[in-house]
């Protein structure tokens, strides 16, 4: 049995890659019954522009399969970019969705 806590897997594209991550944050809901807003967190890295540039394609990926994101900062769940004066710099998650 493999003890490591963080597994790296390659993908030949994005597309691939993107189908990978929610097949894995539907399986951490369904079989382990993690809760998404507490127990997943998805982390985008990357240089700034080009994380911003995946944070979305991401983003926009997990919420056509039906998964509900949190973007921090944001007033509530499945708002992409939050509006400078609709911001709570305090928010970390919201409750029901995967914080990226």
């Amino acid at each position: 049995m493999d003890s490591s806590i963080i597994a790296f897997q390659a993908y030949r594209s994005l597309q691939e890659e993107l189908s990978a991550l929610a097949e894995n944050i539907f399986y951490n809901l369904r079989q382990d019954g993690l809760r998404p807003s507490r127990e997943i967190l998805v982390i985008v890295l990357g240089s700034f522009f080009e994380a911003m540039r995946l944070e979305t394609n991401v983003t926009r990926f997990l919420m056509e399969q039906g998964i509900d994101i949190f973007i921090p900062n944001a007033n509530d769940c499945n708002i992409l970019k939050p509006e400078k004066d609709n911001r709570n710099p305090n928010k970390f998650w919201c409750e029901g969705g995967v914080t990226l």
